[in-house]
């Protein structure tokens, strides 16, 4: 029960902290198969339904509800909710995925397009490491419909830290730019003496894009490839840079404003807290200064901007090394859209 009155008090956090996220109907976690509902609006003027899949409404089960909170009991890892107000469709669920053994897994899901439309919920999640799963976290992840599963690591981590994944999902190797991560922290210690040092490497490495073709088309090209109450799940080692990257990318090919996406990035600071906490211990007993440490695990907004800064440099904008690059054409963003977005 601790454990999720805190995953309710980050999901409090969250929902002020993503500002992009401004629905009208709001879900939060209480403990298992129990969710607390709000509504913006006037709860006997809304139709209430949900399902526990992404894309199929068409056995959608009624809510009875006529107040705003209301607890309601789901018998469900990851609902998803639509509420119908004024002939409009509305959906929501919550952002975190309560697991045992990883964090910062979190659905896409729920940010609005500059087009007036919605991220759908459930068919695309980020992650950090995912190599201490439980079979309890492998039995959601399966409840979740997760068909492909794209690891950012390079092999040094994968050997240490393999993935645990459901028996139905398929692990997609995609090291480029990681060919070196993992090989120790020594490597890396002269960069981090102070905060300047490691904010300099810090954005030197976001600046890089000669990996990101490699590193990401795949994960587009099984993106448009989803079907019907299928589902993508990505991750690196944290869930911060090379997931924070793709998150952007995918968000930015949707339609999203680009300061929602910042907010997404930045949103890595309040899922990872505690696990930042112990990790920048441990760094200090390996000569890395405090400073040093936390602008390393810090999901600083200019860090990703550099990312967008030097692809505008050498590509004109963002669409154009989505076209270029990913092969996203017109024709790929109407049908990414039309599987990602309501």
């Amino acid at each position: 029960m601790a454990k999720f009155k805190q995953i309710t008090l980050i999901a409090l956090l969250a929902l002020t902290f993503l500002k992009g996220n401004s629905q009208p109907l709001k879900l939060e976690q209480l403990k298992e198969n129990t969710f607390v509902i709000k509504s913006d609006g006037k709860p006997s003027a809304t139709t209430l339904a949900w399902s526990k899949y992404p894309d199929s409404w068409e056995n959608q089960i009624k809510i009875e509800s006529h107040k705003s909170p209301d607890t309601l009991n789901l018998m469900s890892a990851h609902p998803f909710i639509k509420s119908t107000l004024n002939g409009k469709d509305y959906y929501c669920s919550q952002r975190l995925i309560s697991l045992e053994g990883a964090v910062n897994f979190r659905d896409l899901g729920g940010y609005a397009t500059k087009d007036g439309k919605q991220v759908k919920w459930g068919k695309i999640y980020r992650s950090a490491d995912i190599s201490k799963l439980t079979d309890e976290d492998l039995n959601v992840l399966s409840a979740l419909h997760i068909k492909i599963d794209c690891d950012l690591r390079g092999d040094k981590e994968v050997e240490v830290a393999p993935d645990k994944i459901p028996s139905e999902t398929e692990r997609i190797s995609l090291p480029a730019g990681s060919e070196n991560v993992g090989a120790g922290i020594s490597s890396y210690v002269k960069y981090m003496k102070n905060e300047a040092s490691a904010d300099s490497m810090i954005t030197a490495m976001y600046s890089k894009t000669d990996h990101l073709q490699k590193k990401y088309k795949p994960m587009f090209d099984h993106l448009l490839s989803l079907g019907t109450d299928e589902a993508l799940l990505f991750h690196c080692s944290a869930g911060k840079d090379r997931t924070g990257i793709g998150a952007a990318l995918i968000l930015y090919s949707l339609g999203v404003n680009e300061d929602v996406i910042y907010q997404d990035y930045e949103a890595t600071n309040l899922y990872r807290k505690a696990s930042n906490e112990q990790y920048i211990k441990a760094l200090s007993t390996q000569g890395v200064s405090e400073k040093g440490a936390r602008r390393l695990m810090a999901a600083d907004r200019k860090y990703l901007k550099a990312t967008f800064d030097s692809l505008k440099r050498q590509y004109g904008s963002v669409e154009y090394f989505l076209q270029l690059e990913i092969g996203l054409t017109t024709e790929k963003v109407n049908i990414l859209r039309k599987i990602c977005l309501y």
